[in-house]
């Protein structure tokens, strides 16, 4: 049987056809496989970056960390050495209550019995403490911020003798045992920042921080805070502060008139006086206005005991002709 003409043609066709095919086949699956090696390629560049970043993000914590540790373990000495260089100034001042044992110390002197110490420990606290604040975390920052409002002040109070008062005695246990709280918190607040901290005790931390942050505020560590008006003229007395000629024995009170007459004696004294605290030599003594209010009146008395509490640091004493030095309590 002949073959027809059209037959080479035909498988001629078909056979390109079918090399075609395959061709393309070929070149699908070659496009594929390079697709898919790039793909793996860059998904491992992906990968090698991610390790890489986070190799460098741990060590970066783990600087942080350290950083953060070495500023805590400075902090640590730094009030360790403040603490004890604050018992043995207290020691010194408190040797001789109620036994006369000081030399006559006028209002605003400063006697040798370690507060010089004192003062370098706290400078050297505070720089420790400024530093730490910048790294400091969490539960270490509330407490740096209580701790820089400690009262150096009352170290060295009014004192006629040299010897401390009781009032003063009392304030400067206050103070002190601000600073051991103080001290007991960050060694717990350091370890918190630092993940070493159980729950418990961590919940704990956070309620005293609260408290002392709360209830500690350097005018509730005065013995005057909460006191009654009666309370308050006692610790006047103890003091050593009798009443201005003119006044009434029993509360220190003025009446007006006799109240004016002291005002005019230095224009410093005139306008809103609520209180005059008179100190000559040694001896001091308070008038306070007889139409004050009784609401406002122990606020007052309040101040007053603070300003012997911290020796008259807290505020400038106006001296008159005669020698007297006065200050005045304003509204």
């Amino acid at each position: 049987m002949p073959v027809p003409d059209w037959l080479p043609y035909a498988t001629l066709a078909a056979s390109a056809v079918a090399a075609g095919g395959a061709g393309w086949a070929v070149g699908t699956t070659r496009m594929h496989l390079t697709r898919e090696t790039r793909r793996a390629r860059e998904l491992r560049t992906i990968r090698s970056e991610f390790t890489h970043d986070a190799g460098r993000d741990s060590v970066e914590a783990s600087l942080v960390r350290d950083q953060v540790t070495q500023r805590y373990q400075e902090l640590s000495v730094a009030l360790t050495t403040f603490q004890t260089a604050w018992i043995e100034a207290v020691r010194r001042r408190t040797a001789g209550v109620g036994a006369g044992l000081h030399d006559e110390l006028p209002a605003g002197s400063e006697p040798d019995d370690g507060r010089q110490a004192v003062e370098d420990a706290y400078r050297e606290l505070l720089r420790v403490s400024t530093i730490t604040v910048v790294v400091a975390r969490q539960r270490v920052a509330p407490l740096l911020e209580m701790l820089m409002s400690l009262d150096l002040r009352v170290l060295v109070p009014y004192s006629t003798t040299g010897a401390m008062p009781g009032p003063a005695v009392e304030r400067l246990n206050r103070e002190h045992g601000f600073l051991i709280e103080i001290q007991r918190l960050l060694r717990d607040a350091m370890r918190a920042d630092l993940g070493l901290l159980d729950a418990g005790d961590l919940g704990l931390l956070i309620m005293d921080t609260k408290r002392v942050v709360d209830t500690l505020s350097p005018d509730q560590r005065s013995i005057g805070f909460g006191a009654t008006e009666r309370r308050m003229v006692e610790y006047l007395v103890e003091y050593g502060v009798s009443v201005l000629a003119g006044g009434n024995e029993r509360d220190y009170t003025m009446e007006a008139d006799r109240f004016t007459f002291y005002q005019s004696k230095d224009p410093s004294l005139a306008g809103s006086v609520e209180a005059i605290l008179a100190l000559y030599g040694a001896d001091l003594s308070l008038a306070v206005h007889a139409d004050l209010r009784d609401e406002a009146r122990v606020p007052l008395l309040q101040r007053v005991v603070a300003t012997l509490e911290c020796g008259f640091r807290d505020r400038e004493g106006v001296r008159l002709d005669d020698g007297t030095v006065v200050y005045a309590f304003r509204r």
